[in-house]
């Protein structure tokens, strides 16, 4: 763990998130490792998150929150062939 802050129970996930991610970005590179990508929880992306990781030319990955939408989009293609079994066990 790199860092913890306390926050307000009022306000929302991605609240302040930015400034701690900057924060840690910048202590890890200074102290002890270049920062290759950082994981954003779904809870977080709001699109100032992925702007200021961008401007700071920061990686990331991120989940989505669930979207009805892309749900439909992609259901497709989350089924396996009859008789095909996954690759990896399902937990």
């Amino acid at each position: 763990m790199l860092d913890v802050r306390l926050r307000a129970g009022n306000v929302g996930t991605a609240d302040g998130a930015l400034d701690v991610i900057l924060d840690v970005v910048d202590r890890a590179r200074k102290s002890f490792c270049d920062v290759a990508m950082v994981r954003i929880d779904a809870g977080f992306p709001s699109a100032g998150l992925p702007a200021g990781l961008e401007a700071r030319g920061i990686d990331y990955v991120s989940q989505l929150r669930a979207n009805p939408v892309l749900d439909r989009l992609a259901e497709p293609h989350m089924v396996l062939p009859v008789g095909r079994r996954p690759v990896l066990p399902r937990t």
